[in-house]
C-alpha cells in the first residue's frame, strides 16, 4: 500500500495569525476523490483546525487534489456513515456545528463529491464535420433524456426536421489508462447519468 503522507496539505494546518498549527489543536482527515479513489486506498490528508469553519474544510480538500471548482458545488461525505459535510455549513467557534453537520462529529475518513443539481449544461459534438462551433451546449434538467437531448441538438444544427431516432448519443468515458464509449438509451435521464460519473 502506498504511503500518502507526502500528500499532507500544510496549507490547511495554519492558524489564524498564520503561525503553524500545533498538532493538538485540530484533527487530520483522509480524504478520498469519489469512489474510484476510495477503491485504490488513495487520499490526501488535510488538518483542520478547532474552529474552521465547514467550508474551508472543503476548500482544503480540493486544494489537496488540485481541483479550482467553487467549494460550495461540493461536499464531504463520511465514510461508512452517512453524514455529509457541505461547505455552507459553519461550525462555531468552539467546534460545535450550528444546527448542522460538521468535520469534528464524524471520523477521520471522508468522501470528496460534487454536489446534486437541478440543471447542468453538457457538451454535444457532432460526428460529422460543421463550421463554428465543435460542440453543442445543451442545458439539463431532471427531466432530459437522451432522446429530449438529441431532439435539442438537432433543432440547434438547424436539422429539425430529421427524425432523432437516426442518431444516438454517445458517452465517452476518458481515463489515466483507457477511452471508454457507451451508447446511451433514449429513455435515459442525463442529469443521472452524470450524477453516477461525478461519484
Amino acid at each position: 500500500m502506498r504511503n500518502n503522507s507526502d500528500d499532507f496539505d500544510q496549507s490547511a494546518a495554519v492558524s489564524k495569525d498564520g503561525q503553524p498549527a500545533a498538532a493538538d489543536s485540530g484533527k487530520q482527515l483522509k480524504v478520498f476523490d469519489g469512489d474510484d479513489g476510495a477503491k485504490r486506498g488513495h487520499f490526501r490528508l488535510i488538518s483542520i483546525l478547532r474552529a474552521t469553519r465547514n467550508e474551508e474544510v472543503v476548500e482544503a480538500a480540493l486544494r489537496a487534489f488540485y481541483l479550482p471548482d467553487e467549494p460550495q458545488h461540493f461536499e464531504l461525505q463520511e465514510i461508512g456513515g452517512l453524514q455529509r459535510l457541505h461547505s455552507d455549513d459553519i461550525m462555531n467557534r468552539n467546534g460545535s456545528p450550528d444546527n448542522r453537520s460538521s468535520v469534528k462529529d464524524g471520523g477521520d475518513a471522508w468522501l470528496l463529491r460534487a454536489k446534486l443539481r437541478d440543471a447542468e449544461v453538457i457538451k454535444v459534438y457532432a460526428s460529422w464535420p460543421r463550421p463554428g462551433a465543435a460542440f453543442v451546449p445543451i442545458t439539463v434538467s431532471k427531466n432530459s433524456t437522451a432522446e429530449s437531448v438529441l431532439t435539442e441538438v438537432l433543432s440547434q444544427l438547424d436539422r429539425q426536421d430529421e427524425d432523432s431516432s437516426n442518431f444516438y448519443l454517445l458517452e465517452v468515458f476518458m481515463s489515466s489508462k483507457q477511452v471508454q464509449r457507451q451508447t446511451l438509451t433514449p429513455q435515459e435521464k442525463i442529469l443521472d447519468k452524470l450524477q453516477e460519473i461525478r461519484k
